[in-house]
């Protein structure tokens, strides 16, 4: 069979664990003693039991570390990326406009417009129908 043992370094902080034969003797730095689930880091131990950080303490401090990296390390976008952006809020202005035309009522002169265009184009194929099949109009 075999047991887990759970590892810390010099300044009791955890490093791991490892499987090992019921019969292994616990080293100096090695403890039998699972840290318990939702502990956060720093995980270290104290001679008797693990202790770590909430999640909420973690998240704040992961937090705190990432606007501080940020600062330091800004985040620059490349040419490409913001040829990207442009091109994308271009799509989105010319989509919000056709969606615009589509729900907008059309005035009535629009209307006759567009419907004389059609007919005009039906009446013109009409009349290139006939002259293939060899009537005359």
């Amino acid at each position: 069979m075999t047991k887990a043992v759970y590892l810390y370094d010099s300044s009791n902080m955890f490093t791991g664990s490892k499987l090992v034969d019921d019969n292994y003797v616990i080293q100096a730095s090695e403890t039998e003693v699972k840290p318990v689930d939702g502990l956060y880091t720093p995980i270290t131990w104290n001679g008797n039991t693990w202790v770590g950080t909430d999640q909420a303490t973690w998240q704040a401090s992961q937090d705190t570390a990432q606007v501080e990296y940020l600062k330091e390390n800004p985040v620059t976008p490349s040419a490409e990326q913001l040829a990207i952006n442009e091109l994308g809020q271009q799509l989105a202005s010319v989509s919000a406009q056709l969606a615009q035309a589509n729900t907008a009522p059309a005035s009535t002169a629009e209307t006759t417009s567009a419907e004389s265009t059609v007919t005009g184009q039906a009446s013109s194929a009409d009349t290139a129908s006939d002259t293939t099949q060899g009537g005359t109009q």
